[in-house]
């Protein structure tokens, strides 16, 4: 255990090294750079505050007004199958999906997968791969059909298990989980980590 510890601290102190000599960080747009940073400056200075603009925001359904928590509140008591695909790599599209995952206690099925905002398309942060996107265990060309054909023909009302499915970036690999962040995340080693072969399971 006190050799696994030193190695597990060893290999901390290698990554550092390693991310301070490769990642420069922020620099100052310089030349063309400067001219397309102004720009783009100048293209979003009257961009509206979506929080400010959602705050007093409500819809109308069936000729009723429904504040956002009576929207949450109404979702939850109808216990909906949701199901939701993102990439990693999709601005805040992971961000936001694992929100709603947290934000709303309802049956949901989320898959986190390596890609942008075009999910066949891989997208490597190694620079080694390319090509088709590497999808999770089980999944079939109609999946989301598939899903949905469970719940919404012949009246059925299965619920499903709340779980997210997401690839790990470096190993390669897809895990699952019904909790976030997964159990082995939170040991205090990082929070976008696989963890250490001497850590619990993940979840």
């Amino acid at each position: 255990m006190a050799c696994s510890k030193a190695l597990r601290k060893a290999i901390e102190i290698l990554e550092k090294i390693l991310l301070t000599a490769t990642i420069k960080g922020l620099k100052r747009p310089q030349g063309a750079d400067l001219t397309i940073f102004r720009q783009a400056l100048a293209d979003h200075h009257f961009n509206q505050d979506v929080e400010k603009l959602m705050q007093p925001w409500s819809i109308t359904i069936q000729s009723k007004k429904w504040p956002c928590i009576d929207i949450k509140r109404a979702l939850e008591k109808a216990q909906v199958n949701t199901y939701t695909r993102v990439g990693w790599i999709d601005a805040g599209a992971a961000e936001g999906a694992l929100q709603k995952f947290l934000t709303f206690n309802t049956p949901q099925k989320l898959v986190l997968g390596p890609t942008g905002h075009k999910q066949s398309e891989f997208v490597d942060l190694f620079g080694t791969k390319t090509g088709q996107a590497p999808h999770e265990p089980g999944w079939t060309a109609n999946d989301m059909l598939d899903y949905f054909s469970r719940h919404l023909q012949n009246g059925q009302e299965l619920k499903e298990p709340r779980r997210i499915t997401y690839y790990i970036y470096g190993a390669g690999t897809w895990k699952e989980t019904d909790v976030w962040p997964p159990k082995a995340w939170r040991d205090g080693i990082g929070t976008w980590r696989e963890p250490y072969p001497d850590s619990s399971p993940a979840a």
